[in-house]
């Protein structure tokens, strides 16, 4: 299991993450999927309102979302987070980009959709979340040519019934 500690970082926030057999991530920003990974049709899944309060003393919270309920600026208010709402086209680059943008290797991306992927790919870690929506096959299972040739881990959990 990971162990975390806090350090100096993003406005004073950083986590060190020491994966046995993966090496140590210094995780300044997790940057999130908003439907099918913090939310179901819009409305927050139960558990991830405590969850994420409690993770925004550690790291940057982000979420990178098409915003399709209309949600994302009322949510980022509620909660205080960074939210990006991507333009309709390729917004799998377009999660990919503010990832790359943050630095690949501060960040832990956190998606279930097709949209996703780029994402995950890019992060330090990629965590895919298996909910009520369930996830794409392609977050899910990233291609093995890539995790053959990757040093970044890749993550899959499912979750039920909030956190």
């Amino acid at each position: 299991m990971a162990e975390a500690d806090k350090t100096r970082g993003y406005k004073g926030l950083r986590m060190k993450l020491s994966i046995p057999g993966r090496g140590t991530y210094d995780i300044q920003h997790v940057v999130f999927d908003l439907n099918g990974t913090l939310a179901v049709d819009g409305e927050l899944v139960d558990g991830v309102l405590r969850r994420l309060v409690e993770l925004k003393v550690t790291a940057h919270l982000v979420v990178v979302t098409a915003d399709a309920y209309g949600e994302a600026a009322r949510l980022g208010d509620r909660l205080g987070l960074e939210i990006v709402v991507v333009q309709p086209g390729d917004e799998a680059e377009q999660k990919a980009e503010h990832v790359r943008r943050l630095g690949v290797e501060r960040c832990i991306a956190v998606g279930n959709g097709a949209n996703d992927v780029l994402m995950l790919r890019e992060s330090a870690i990629g965590v895919c979340v298996m909910g009520p929506e369930g996830a794409s096959v392609a977050t899910c299972l990233p291609r093995m040519s890539w995790l053959r040739t990757s040093h970044r881990p890749w993550i899959c959990f499912s979750r039920h019934r909030g956190w």
